[in-house]
């Protein structure tokens, strides 16, 4: 995250204020600490949304409290199988985040500053992620964390929201049912579905407000039209 902020500051792109990042700007090191007992700090939670929403990978998932936006996201990835019939459909995940606050589990939610974030107010951007320990709290970044990759199963956890959250409540029901809830949608929905979140203005050219949207919209009409096109030949045929 220091590099991208770093390279960010290179360009002259408006950031958040991070203080503990500042010395390493301005002494060409890569020494900064957080004294947060818990990961993520505060002062890096608007930076790494901010990075989420740009595409980079981080530790957080990205949600959305608008229900069409994540019916386009849906269909947008659809649009992408290179096959045009899929026996298990495309999911959308429902998380009841205000009864999950309320247990001691570990996730935490963030609602980016939406005038740094042009992403998170067209999307209704809402991230969460797992709180952790802050292993680099009085340490250095570069002695005391090895590299991704060389990480061991007990820095990174990879297991889904689902599992985490089943094998926290395993020995008991959680409260008020379960917190996720997972919705299946037909493939063969998709064209259809697509154009009609198209005329209520759920397109990339609104989800993604720059020119990357525009050009993104353009490509994804015409494989929706593909899809089309190939559902009502096979529709015809048989």
């Amino acid at each position: 995250m220091l590099n991208f902020f770093r390279l960010a500051n290179n360009a002259a792109i408006d950031l958040p204020t991070i203080t503990a990042f500042q010395p390493s700007i301005l002494t060409f090191s890569d020494h900064y600490h957080f004294q947060d007992d818990a990961w993520l700090p505060n002062e890096l939670l608007e930076l790494f949304s901010l990075a989420r929403h740009y595409s980079l990978p981080t530790r957080m998932l990205d949600w959305s409290d608008n229900i069409y936006t994540a019916l386009y996201f849906a269909c947008s990835s659809a649009l992408k199988w290179p096959e045009y019939k899929r026996e298990d459909g495309m999911a959308i995940y429902a998380l009841r985040s205000a009864a999950l606050q309320k247990t001691d589990f570990p996730m935490r939610f963030v609602r980016p500053l939406r005038f740094y974030n042009r992403n998170a107010h067209a999307q209704g951007g809402v991230l969460s992620y797992l709180e952790t320990k802050n292993l680099l709290q009085e340490k250095n970044v570069v002695d005391s964390i090895p590299p991704l990759g060389e990480m061991n199963s007990t820095l990174v956890n990879k297991k889904p929201l689902d599992e985490r959250l089943e094998d926290y409540f395993s020995d008991e029901a959680p409260p008020a049912g379960p917190f996720l809830h997972k919705i299946i949608l037909d493939s063969s929905m998709i064209a259809d579905l697509y154009l009609y979140l198209d005329s209520l203005h759920y397109s990339a050219e609104k989800i993604f407000p720059d020119l990357y949207g525009v050009v993104r919209k353009m490509l994804q009409d015409d494989a929706n039209w593909n899809r089309k096109v190939h559902n009502e030949k096979t529709d015809t045929s048989s």
